[in-house]
């Protein structure tokens, strides 16, 4: 398959590069063909050169330019180079509109989008957006739970984050004192180095930390290490490529973040036998058992984790062995979680080739909340059960709540009088799909007149495509349009889905 892997901008130097390039260049190894997409060129160019194809779709182009600019030049690089078979959405969820614009708006050929997003839901803006892909990734159980607020749970799928675990050598640890250990960005409003620093002004005994990372934070936090007498004991070595190879030993790793979505570097650290001492967010929650592979302290709490340092130092807490933190992460192996994302990008692929297009024609101009109810309803139970869902209202003046998960929407009637005739609007209609594609089956919903409009609507295409009435299968199942009751849609889709597999399996015949 051509995987394509879009994000909007890295620097090069972080999890998110780190993971990328683990899991292209795993995909690569499985016969993939795997392209790289970002707006510009990293900060730190040397990342570019670990990729095989590296593109970037934001050249010629100033800084935060609207999504469909961007959607436009991706666009123009893959009529060059060819469309991908599947999209792999990461880093923002506005990429996961700007990758629907680009691949799947007004097209025949639908492209499955796969979102994919590293940290916590919660710390995104515009989190609705990834509705515009089909099928989600979840690097932790704490994103999988944020997502599944947007997301129909059955088309999440936890695949963790990759890391290295064979042929490394276990950290040996110090004989006294504590070799204490931070790698990360220095950005004290996420990670809490404050949080670090004034625990570490309370520990008793030897000790020694080393920073290996660099951000914004970095001169404040030195100041603030000088204010707490502890500079001495801090080393600072800055990015580092290859951070690893920069520990000899190490007692602990530390990390104190206000969130996390999974930590890379916890597990790194695991992998090699190391420790950790984290606060209780998503990502590390699920990684370390207390007294296992380390300990999990609340969030901004400085005595808590000076108490627990100090218990280690005297010895009244052992750390726990190297061989049990090793074990711990196993199954983050890279060659593991590539194999996992991997089926979730072929049944993607494979499922796409056999998904069925239902187009929802409403032909009013406005509908009461209990219509809009039972609407969205029918909508969201089709998308769930594979479908895929084309919504056509004559107007903008239609209106929706909860609009987000509308991924598909067109308006066929703009160039019409308000009061024109049905059949005008049926011919707009037709034109439209003539463009985009015929569905495979039409749901009609019209409140008043339906049959002399059943009649007068779409004959010269019902001959090929079935029409079917949502109010006859309300109907049916004893939902009407006009209650004020708390309408259950599922009976009705139920119906609807025995209804178009009966229709397709006798036009297969």
């Amino acid at each position: 398959m051509i995987i394509d892997i879009l994000l909007f901008y890295c620097e090069g130097r972080g999890g998110v590069e780190d993971v990328t390039t683990k899991i292209s260049n795993g995909l690569i190894a499985k016969g993939h063909r795997v392209r790289i997409f970002q707006s510009y060129s990293p900060q730190y160019e040397e990342w570019g050169k670990n990729l095989v194809e590296f593109y970037f779709f934001g050249a010629g182009l100033p800084w935060n330019s609207s999504i469909g600019d961007y959607a436009a030049n991706y666009n123009k690089i893959i009529s060059k180079i060819g469309k991908p078979d599947v999209m792999l959405v990461t880093h923002e969820p506005f990429c996961n509109q700007l990758c629907y614009l680009a691949l799947n708006e007004d097209k025949k050929e639908h492209t499955p989008l796969i979102s994919w997003i590293h940290a916590q839901v919660s710390s995104y803006a515009r989190t609705p957006l990834i509705n515009y892909s089909d099928i989600h990734l979840a690097i932790s159980k704490g994103v999988q739970q944020g997502l599944s607020k947007f997301i129909n749970p059955a088309n999440i799928y936890l695949v963790g984050n990759p890391i290295t675990t064979k042929g490394l050598t276990v950290c040996p640890r110090p004989s006294t004192g504590l070799s204490l250990l931070f790698v990360g960005r220095l950005e004290n409003g996420g990670k809490r180095l404050d949080v670090l620093f004034n625990a570490l002004a309370k520990v008793n005994g030897p000790w020694n930390l080393k920073i290996i990372g660099n951000g914004p934070d970095y001169n404040m936090l030195n100041q603030m290490a000088k204010d707490l007498n502890i500079s001495d004991n801090i080393e600072w070595l800055g990015w580092k490529t290859k951070p690893w190879e920069e520990v000899k030993e190490a007692s602990l790793l530390l990390m104190t973040s206000d969130y996390e979505g999974f930590a890379l570097v916890i597990a790194e650290a695991l992998s090699r036998g190391i420790p950790v001492i984290s606060t209780k967010t998503e990502g590390p929650s699920e990684i370390i058992t207390d007294g296992e592979n380390g300990w999990l302290i609340d969030r901004g709490n400085s005595n808590q984790l000076a108490d627990l340092l100090n218990k280690i130092q005297e010895k009244s807490i052992m750390l726990p062995t190297a061989e049990k933190c090793i074990a711990s992460v196993k199954k983050y192996d890279e060659t593991a979680v590539t194999n996992k994302i991997e089926k979730v990008l072929l049944d993607a692929y494979k499922r796409n080739q056999n998904r069925k297009v239902i187009d929802f024609l409403l032909l009013d101009e406005s509908y009461t909340k209990e219509i809009q109810s039972i609407i969205l309803g029918v909508y969201n139970q089709l998308i769930e059960r594979g479908y895929r869902v084309r919504l056509f209202q004559p107007t903008y003046s239609t209106i929706f709540v909860d609009t987000d998960r509308i991924v598909e929407r067109y308006i066929y009637g703009l160039d019409l009088n308000i009061h024109a005739p049905i059949d005008q609007y049926s011919i707009m209609y037709m034109k439209l799909i003539s463009r985009i594609g015929n569905p495979d089956a039409i749901l009609l919903l019209n409140r008043h007149e339906f049959n002399n409009t059943e009649n007068n609507t779409l004959r010269d295409i019902k001959r090929k495509t079935p029409v079917i009435s949502l109010i006859k299968l309300m109907q049916k199942t004893n939902i009407f349009m006009e209650t004020n009751q708390d309408l259950d849609v599922i009976d009705v889709v139920d119906n609807m889905e025995s209804l178009f597999k009966k229709i397709f399996k006798r036009r297969e015949i």
